[in-house]
């Protein structure tokens, strides 16, 4: 195989925060940098890519610095060996929604193009780039409310019954966008595989479900996604059932469980099929 192969972009998302999604996308990042680089040799002399798997998050809130943040945990775990300037283009302090910590910061909105651009400069140099949301899907990464705010009263006046959500979800040109927004950017451009991480807790089946009707309701096709299920106990009856549910309900796999305490990734070649699709 030649040292040059490129796969198109994963993103990990999450039925909701606390599900564990960047202990699980450590682990991802490490079990595919394993196969990668046993399938795929990296001749140094040779080839123009620099590392075989690269990792970036638009937005983190909640850490003082990016060593100690979600994205220096993944760098360090996965021995990823990037620049950690690399891993995120915008760093807040306050554990809030990143379009929140902005604000309340008042710093400079965060910017699709930035990030856009900041995660090409990871892509550029990897053969394969794990993404990280921030949140769920609909976490907001800038929110202008004014625009908002004179659309709901102008639906309001006209008639309440036709100010569906739908309508109001985020307009990139008016400074209002999600992770679904960033996402559908990456995914129109440049091919996407996306993973959704949920948890095994009661409540999964709808978690998981509801994300993935979200997605396919955003446009994304559902033969791109896959499922991670975190916090997993085979000896678990309704753990078993949750994944059996999961796959009769949506046909979508549950590629992976991880055990409480895992320190490693199992995935098997369909799994890894699903994962790695060439660029």
């Amino acid at each position: 195989m030649s040292n040059q192969v490129k796969f198109r972009p994963i993103f990990v998302t999450g039925t909701g925060t606390d599900v564990g999604k960047t202990y699980v996308t450590a682990l991802l990042c490490q079990a595919l940098k394993s196969h990668i680089e046993e399938r795929y040799s990296l001749d140094n002399d040779h080839s123009l890519l620099e590392r075989s798997v690269g990792y970036y998050k638009a937005a983190i809130s909640g850490a003082d610095c990016i060593e100690e943040s979600d994205a220096g945990y993944i760098n360090n775990f996965a021995h990823l060996g990037q620049d950690l300037n690399s891993l995120t283009s915008y760093l807040y302090q306050e554990a809030v929604s990143p379009h929140l910590a902005q604000q309340h910061q008042g710093s400079e909105p965060i910017s699709i193009s930035k990030i856009q651009h900041d995660f090409l400069q990871v892509s550029d140099h990897s053969q394969l780039t794990v993404l990280e949301g921030s949140g769920g899907i609909y976490c907001p990464l800038c929110w202008n409310h004014e625009p908002l705010e004179q659309e709901l009263t102008q639906k309001h006046e006209q008639n309440t019954d036709h100010c569906h959500v739908s309508a109001m979800m985020s307009c990139v040109e008016q400074g209002r966008y999600t992770i679904a927004d960033f996402m559908k950017r990456l995914s129109t451009q440049y091919g996407l595989s996306i993973v959704v991480v949920g948890d095994a807790a009661l409540g999964c089946i709808n978690n998981v479900v509801m994300t993935l009707t979200s997605l396919k309701a955003e446009g994304f096709n559902l033969k791109d996604v896959s499922v991670i299920i975190n916090n997993y106990d085979e000896h678990n009856a309704m753990h078993v059932d949750n994944v059996r549910m999961i796959e009769a309900m949506t046909k979508i796999p549950v590629i992976a469980k991880v055990a409480k305490g895992d320190t490693c990734l199992a995935l098997d070649e369909q799994g890894l099929d699903n994962l790695l699709v060439k660029a």
